[in-house]
């Protein structure tokens, strides 16, 4: 071995073995480990503050939590007790009058009404507590919403459209879609069914209507649910358009407890018959009709309680084959009630005061194409008022007639619109494509014999008959959202320039044939 590798070793060896520490560098090894464990302890303590801080802040956020839970479980536990409390109190205000809910059954003459517990006919809207429980007296008022519009008269275009849209079927949607959302504002939306609607006889326009079962069903999808059969073309089809108009309607309101129909009255098979009340109109050349079961009256209640009775009659028939205009088809199980019946008519309205809160009565009466309001129909207005009416409808003159304020002699103001107009047609002349929509309240004061209806702030809304030429495309709109483009495009125009007229079918023109027909105070344009 070398010299060189001896050192080599030796160095090697002292740089292996631990060197031996001074006093004084192991006085400072001690105190920097000293250092080391107070700062390891801090640290310690440190993170045991930390997490007593996030333990603590936790239980502080359950603990608030715990609070709004039981807070908000508190409120909810009132309101529901309050709403309970305010719905018994209403309905123990209610009374016995509007406690019972009405069970459907057939009135056997193609309108359908219900009986409730206390004997009363009727249709029956939402269920409320009232039905259930407890009877009081009500004093303070409650309001009904309630339209009308005038006839729906269903022609061989109207048919043929419909049966183009439905691809084979009939589909009459497209026609009152544009009204649904006025309709949708009230709860009573009452329309006259101008043609025999049913589901057995071959669909036919002008002059024997006929007309395909689902349009009832579009008039009731567009939001409509009182239903007027009483017109001078409920007799078109004779005795089988009769039953089968019957027919449909028992079946319809079977399936729709919110629906009713009035204006065909039954001839047999019921109960409440009055009899001897036409006989003596024989003496006056007039005729005598099959006596009816006038009692069964077709009454609706409305969500709030509240039952308004329907009344429908008609001023004539259309001729039958022999010459006859008042000819009930000689076996019908139904037929409609004469304006000239007026002991019978007296006798049901003063039969509906008894099981209504309010009664509406409507008639299809006065000269056609005429905007004049004739004698005939004042007096039997007056009349009808004076007998117990609240609210009195017109239709049939297919044009519009002004509305009149009539007072009766117990102080009540009875509101009558004279004539709708048309609701919907294809005719041919520019005042039958223009009608109102009734748009009125019905205000109930009282209980029982004290009840007292207010027919509040009674408006006339005009609609248009929109179609394009040739009679395409038929639709009924408030005239409020027409447009003059419309009005320029409607096939009236067409029709007036073949006739050589200088008028054309316009917003203005429209304008002043309402202002000219209705009172400003009935009158609501915009």
């Amino acid at each position: 071995m070398t010299d060189n590798n001896k050192t080599q070793d030796v160095r090697a060896d002292r740089l292996n073995r631990p060197r031996k520490l001074s006093a004084m560098e192991e006085v400072d090894l001690q105190e920097e480990l000293r250092e080391m464990e107070q700062e390891e302890e801090l640290i310690r303590r440190e993170a045991k503050a930390r997490r007593e801080k996030r333990e603590q802040r936790r239980l502080r956020e359950e603990k608030q939590e715990n609070f709004l839970r039981r807070i908000i479980c508190t409120a909810f536990l009132v309101t529901v007790a309050v709403i309970l409390i305010v719905l018994l109190a209403v309905y123990i205000r209610t009374g016995s009058k509007h406690s019972g809910r009405a069970e459907e059954t057939l009135a056997g003459n193609g309108s359908v009404t219900g009986v409730s517990d206390d004997g009363v006919s009727g249709k029956t809207g939402s269920a409320s507590l009232r039905e259930v429980i407890g009877k009081g007296e009500k004093t303070e008022a409650d309001q009904v919403k309630l339209s009308a519009v005038g006839d729906n008269l269903i022609s061989q275009r109207i048919l043929d459209q419909a049966l183009e849209r439905g691809n084979g079927t009939y589909d009459f949607a497209y026609v009152y879609a544009d009204m649904a959302e006025f309709f949708g504002a009230h709860e009573l939306n009452w329309v006259d069914v101008e043609t025999v609607i049913n589901e057995k006889i071959e669909p036919a326009g002008y002059p024997t209507f006929s007309t395909p079962s689902q349009d009832g069903r579009d008039l009731r999808a567009a939001g409509l649910n009182i239903f007027s059969l009483s017109n001078n073309h409920t007799n078109d089809l004779g005795l089988e358009g009769i039953e089968a108009a019957g027919d449909f309607w028992t079946k319809f309101t079977s399936s729709d407890k919110n629906i009713l129909t009035t204006g065909l009255w039954k001839t047999k098979n019921g109960s409440g018959q009055l009899s001897g009340l036409t006989s003596s109109y024989e003496q006056k050349g007039l005729h005598a009709q099959p006596d009816v079961y006038a009692y069964e009256i077709p009454v609706y209640t409305c969500e709030n309680g509240r039952k308004v009775a329907f009344l429908s009659y008609a001023e004539m028939s259309n001729l039958d084959e022999t010459g006859d205009i008042y000819g009930t088809p000689e076996g019908a199980s139904s037929r409609i009630i004469y304006t000239y019946e007026t002991d019978l008519i007296r006798a049901q309205i003063q039969k509906a005061k008894e099981l209504a809160d309010a009664v509406v009565v409507s008639c299809h009466w006065g000269e056609e194409d005429s905007h004049e309001v004739n004698d005939t129909q004042k007096s039997l207005a007056a009349n009808l008022a004076e007998w117990g009416a609240d609210l009195i409808i017109g239709d049939h003159p297919h044009v519009v007639q002004d509305g009149a304020w009539i007072s009766a002699s117990d102080g009540r103001r009875v509101f009558c619109v004279y004539s709708l107009g048309n609701f919907v047609s294809t005719q041919e002349q520019p005042d039958e494509i223009i009608g109102v929509a009734l748009d009125c309240t019905l205000s109930f004061t009282g209980e029982g014999e004290k009840t007292s209806v207010e027919i509040k702030e009674p408006k006339l809304v005009p609609i248009v008959t929109h179609y394009g030429e040739g009679g395409t495309d038929v639709k009924v709109c408030l005239f409020s959202e027409y447009t003059e483009e419309q009005a320029a495009s409607n096939g009236m125009n067409a029709l007036l320039k073949e006739n050589g007229s200088t008028e054309m079918f316009t917003l203005k023109y429209i304008r002043s044939i309402l202002e000219k027909n209705i009172s400003k105070e009935f009158l609501k344009i915009e």
